[in-house]
Formats: C-alpha cells, structure tokens, sequence
C-alpha cells in the first residue's frame, strides 16, 4: 500500500521533480555571448554599451485593494511599488538610444558608461543585468532571473497549492506520512536551487560571461566609446 500511494504521489508531483532538476543547472552563457542557456532552451543575448547622457527614474504604486463579501473584507491585495529607469545613452556609432529598466536602482550619473543586457525568446524580454563600466559595479534583479528560470509562474504555484490535496490524501490513506515528506523535500530543492543559482550569477557570474571578448561585442563597443 505504502509502495502504491508513493508511485501515485511521483505521478502527481512529476512537473514538479521536472523542474527541481532544471531549476538546479546553473545559467549558462554560449562563448559569444549571444545566447542564454536555461535548461533545455537558448534565450538571445542582445546588449547595448554607452554614455549616459540623460536619466530618468518614475515610482509606479499598483494594487492594495480589497475584496469584500457581505461588507466584511476578505482579501487585501499587497501594495506593489515599482521603480522605472530611463537611460539615455550615446553608443560608439554616435547614436542615441533610449533604455528602460524596471527595479535595478541603478541611479547613474551622466558620463558613466554602462552596458544593458537583454534576453530574449519570442515575445519575452527581460533585462538579465546592467553593467557600470565606469564604476566597476553589476546590478542584477533575482526577479528577473526567476522568470526566466521559471515560465508561466502563476500557472506553476496555482498547481503547488492544488498537489496539497492528493498529496494529503496519499499521506493519510497508506502513505505513512512519505508522500508529504517528498513534497516538503522536493519544495525544498527547488527554493534552495533557485537561490543557489540567483546567488552564483550574481557573485561575478553575470560580468564575466556577459563582457567575454568577442568579435563586435561589448568590449570593442566599450573601447570605442571610452575613446569618444
């Protein structure tokens, strides 16, 4: 019985042992810095290297509503406080371009040269890192590298919630508590991979992949706008 209820409990929790075991690779950045390894899929890497000659920063505050049932309040919605930055940066080809970031903080005087790095897979883009040349220092947002790493997250923790109930059921009819030990341990792994591989993109991981050398790429754009 106890082998049965642990052989329904992996059925029910494959997506999520799916996941713990992608989420635990480490983000791998291809040797000309074009491509973003997640798993099994390549996001494209594009970036743009300049001074900035312009910054903007605007404070977006969204939700704190309630929800009432017979006047009584039964659910308060978290305020959310977004930061959005515009970069106005001069490129080493003379252009202009305009750059938007949203909770980086980056808060960049004029004449500092930075990089921003995008990635992208179809319709998605997310900024992954931006760099300050003139200062040396690395911005990464973990929220940003959490989407990447998990898609469709609303979908994802919506079946987290709803695993409680057979995984419950297994635990009490036959299961001798197992089934809920291996959800509590594979939610586990999964949280300490997540933090695992933010931790280590951010410690260096991130400024080392992304400036690599490479025909055209970010340290000849950097050297013709130092030069400029």
């Amino acid at each position: 019985m106890v082998i049965g209820m642990l052989f329904f409990t992996v059925v029910v929790l494959s997506p999520l042992i799916v996941n713990v075991i992608k989420i635990r690779r480490p983000l791998k950045v291809s040797p000309d810095a074009t491509r973003l390894k997640v798993g099994l899929f390549d996001w494209t890497l594009e970036h743009v290297t300049g001074v900035v000659v312009d910054y903007n920063q605007f404070t977006d505050v969204y939700g704190g509503g309630v929800q009432y049932e017979n006047g009584i309040a039964v659910h308060r919605a978290p305020v959310i406080t977004d930061q959005h930055e515009t970069l106005t940066l001069s490129t080493a080809s003379g252009q202009v371009t305009q750059v938007r970031v949203v909770n980086y903080n980056v808060s960049l005087p004029k004449g500092h040269v930075v990089s921003v790095w995008n990635a992208r897979k179809g319709s998605k883009c997310f900024t992954i890192a931006v760099l300050n040349h003139t200062t040396g220092q690395q911005l990464v947002n973990e929220q940003r590298i959490y989407s990447i790493m998990q898609p469709r997250q609303i979908p994802f923790v919506i079946y987290i919630v709803f695993t409680t109930i057979p995984v419950a059921f297994f635990s009490v009819f036959g299961g001798a508590g197992l089934p809920f030990v291996l959800w509590i341990v594979l939610l586990i792994l999964y949280v300490t991979g997540i933090k695992r591989v933010q931790k280590r993109y951010q410690q260096g991981g991130a400024r080392a992949d992304l400036e690599r050398e490479q025909p055209g790429g970010v340290q000849r754009q950097l050297a013709a706008v130092i030069r400029r």
